[in-house]
């Protein structure tokens, strides 16, 4: 059995090293062509990014003893504000092509209120809220009034997490609502909450759960399976309660092995990525806007990923530098 354990009490560097992967593997879904992505199994680890970032906000809310309240003023300045600058800079663009007879307002203005903001990727800001303004409040308040032990809540997940897959499936909400909400992501919540009562843990039964994740993927993704209305037919494929094991307990475990065994600058420099991952993640919001996607070049995959990040990078290393100076 492997135990990861995380520090409960106080800064926790392997967080940063997951989050350091994730950034990364979010501009590398947006560089490499899909088809490429599909030929080395990018579904199994890299289209795991935004899971494994709503797994770490839920460990963050669960971690602590008294679970914390929403603070308005630190979500507005720290998520909303800057995703509300990225976007402001986007429909200015927009504009200016527009009245330079360059450009046409209404494909970008449509998408700007379809799919929640321009620039791929867009969506996880209001994931992100709903996670932290109604799903996990939400489970934090059952919690204190529902007696349940642990293995019952995640049967009462399960059991909601299905329920909503039924409902989308009648339903049939359009792409663009889908897009936006967070009900597959839901179990995600359970997982952080795992992780925080737990650590990530990795045994007989965790490895089980983790390929029974690894085979709906295959399933899903690459046999192009349906299900309904048991499972939601929709492009978000893969992004089912039972995929998520994989998320949960594998791959941190396999990240965890990578992070012991690197060591030294290169470790160093992916948990520096995490530290600036919601900035990376804006910027390259700017990146993609400005660059088409599905460019069959390794140049433009390059470069694309080198734009995304290396800027943010150089940008707070000197800002770094310069609080150091002037203390």
């Amino acid at each position: 059995m492997q135990i990861v354990v995380l520090n409960n009490k106080g800064y926790e560097p392997f967080i940063d090293f997951m989050k350091g992967l994730c950034i990364l593997w979010v501009v590398l879904t947006h560089s490499i062509p899909y088809h490429w992505q599909q030929m080395i199994g990018f579904p199994f680890w890299g289209a795991q990014a935004v899971p494994i970032f709503l797994l770490i906000q839920s460990y963050h809310y669960f971690k602590h003893e008294d679970l914390p309240t929403v603070n308005w003023g630190k979500l507005f300045k720290r998520i909303i504000l800057p995703y509300l600058v990225v976007e402001s800079i986007i429909v200015l663009h927009i504009i200016i092509a527009y009245l330079c007879g360059s450009g046409v307002l209404s494909t970008p203005l449509r998408s700007l209120f379809l799919l929640g903001g321009n620039g791929p990727g867009s969506y996880y800001v209001w994931i992100y809220l709903q996670f932290a303004l109604i799903i996990l409040p939400l489970f934090g308040w059952l919690q204190k009034k529902l007696a349940f032990s642990d293995f019952t809540w995640g049967i009462v997940f399960v059991i909601v997490s299905e329920v909503l897959e039924i409902l989308c499936s009648i339903w049939h909400p359009s792409e663009y609502i889908y897009r936006l909400l967070a009900f597959r992501y839901i179990f995600l919540a359970y997982g952080g909450y795992i992780w925080a009562k737990h650590f990530i843990t990795n045994n007989w039964i965790t490895i089980n759960l983790s390929i029974i994740s690894i085979i709906s993927i295959y399933i899903f993704q690459y046999k192009n399976f349906t299900f309904e209305p048991w499972i939601f037919n929709t492009d978000w494929r893969y992004f089912h309660w039972f995929c998520y094991f994989l998320a949960i307990f594998l791959l941190p475990a396999i990240a965890n092995i990578s992070y012991r065994l690197m060591g030294g600058v290169f470790a160093e420099f992916i948990k520096y990525l995490g530290k600036y991952s919601y900035q990376i993640f804006l910027f390259q919001l700017l990146v993609f806007y400005w660059f088409p996607l599905e460019i069959n070049s390794w140049a433009y995959m390059i470069a694309t990923t080198l734009l995304s990040i290396v800027p943010v990078l150089v940008y707070y290393a000197i800002k770094e530098r310069w609080q150091i100076i002037n203390k």
